[in-house]
């Protein structure tokens, strides 16, 4: 398994059309319907983390192209807390 600093984010997690057991980990009002690896990028630099997209399968759908996003925020925040502070400032530009 490689390491690396911060969390692996899917975009499938922030999806309205998906249902919790489908693989959304936000609540249904956070949610957004076609989230983009962009959208995700620009809410966690927004909030001063960094983050990078990178073109990956999610592995319950490895024969579908996806994306997820590494973000990076600082020490401290779960990955559960970032997520939501996400799908929060994606709710809010929208």
């Amino acid at each position: 398994m490689i390491r690396r600093e911060g969390y692996l984010v899917w975009i499938r997690s922030f999806d309205a059309r998906r249902s919790k057991s489908g693989g959304r980990r936000v609540p249904a009002n956070l949610a957004v319907k076609n989230p983009t690896p962009e959208m995700i990028v620009k809410a966690a630099e927004s909030l001063g983390w960094g983050a990078e997209p990178l073109p990956l399968s999610h592995p319950s759908e490895w024969w579908r192209k996806g994306a997820a996003v590494l973000i990076k925020p600082p020490a401290g925040v779960t990955k559960h807390r970032a997520i939501r502070l996400i799908a929060q400032k994606i709710r809010g530009e929208r």
